[in-house]
């Protein structure tokens, strides 16, 4: 009988599905931070993007040197992003997507116990959110350029 009302218990039953949901989101954690090891040099590349747009001032001035008519501003800032583009976003997704791949591809040949795979649905995610993070790094780096310039008399 004591058995029977431990198990019908609702309190019960929410500490299994609470107890359950935790368990899985710290091993999706665990997953996805075992992606970004894999993809480690890419990580770190955006990781530091990041930091570098947020913190160093001058990396933010970067984006407060625009004179001209509007169609030079334009030039100027189609040519950025193609550049940022083409020398940050797309090296950064490649080589993730790159070392996520041949990992996993040496992980389901060996032998060894030291290698896990990464899971399918890491290996999807991460490539394309590290190469969105450069983008948002640029973005923050805006953000803060407009925000930490000086107030001065001339309209931009």
């Amino acid at each position: 009988m004591p058995e029977q009302l431990i198990a019908t218990n609702p309190a019960h039953s929410f500490a299994r599905v609470l107890l359950r949901r935790c368990q899985r989101f710290w091993q999706h954690t665990r997953e996805f931070g075992h992606g970004l090891q894999v993809a480690g040099i890419a990580s770190f590349s955006v990781g530091l993007g990041l930091a570098l747009y947020w913190a160093v001032p001058q990396a933010q001035d970067l984006f407060l040197e625009i004179f001209g008519s509007w169609l030079t501003a334009t030039l100027y800032w189609m040519f950025f992003y193609g550049l940022v583009v083409i020398a940050w976003v797309l090296p950064v997704y490649l080589s993730s997507r790159w070392m996520l791949a041949r990992y996993n591809a040496l992980a389901f040949m060996s032998t060894d116990d030291d290698l896990i795979p990464v899971p399918h649905w890491v290996v999807r995610l991460l490539p394309p959110l590290l190469g969105t993070l450069c983008m948002v790094g640029v973005l923050i780096g805006q953000w803060e350029a407009i925000v930490s310039a000086p107030l001065t008399g001339f309209v931009c």
